[in-house]
């Protein structure tokens, strides 16, 4: 499976781009909007690289576990770190079911 995500060239520079110390996850994530393209799945490459840079920075910051907490209004994504939960990102509701589906995806 993660070599039909991440076989092309395109998808392997994506990726590396989130692995790098200088990928801001906050910043990246502040610049998604869930618009209406977004929201209709004709273009996953933000859900994708949000969800590479959350899973980059759960491995940077030794995370045991990533929780994807979606609300009401927003959705919520904390780490576990040393058995406490961190919240490190919160972004729009309407994007959750999109995150949530990739993730199954993935795994």
């Amino acid at each position: 499976m993660l070599t039909k995500s991440f076989g092309s060239k395109d998808s392997s520079d994506m990726l590396s781009e989130e692995l790098s110390d200088d990928f801001d996850l906050e910043s990246f994530a502040g610049n998604i909007a869930p618009t209406e393209d977004l929201l209709n799945g004709n273009n996953d490459a933000p859900i994708i690289k949000l969800i590479n840079g959350i899973i980059s920075q759960a491995i940077k910051q030794r995370a045991s576990d990533i929780h994807f907490e979606p609300y009401e209004d927003q959705l919520i994504i904390r780490f576990r770190v040393d058995g406490i939960l961190k919240e490190v990102l919160s972004q729009d509701s309407r994007i959750a079911s999109l995150v949530i589906a990739k993730n199954k995806d993935y795994f």
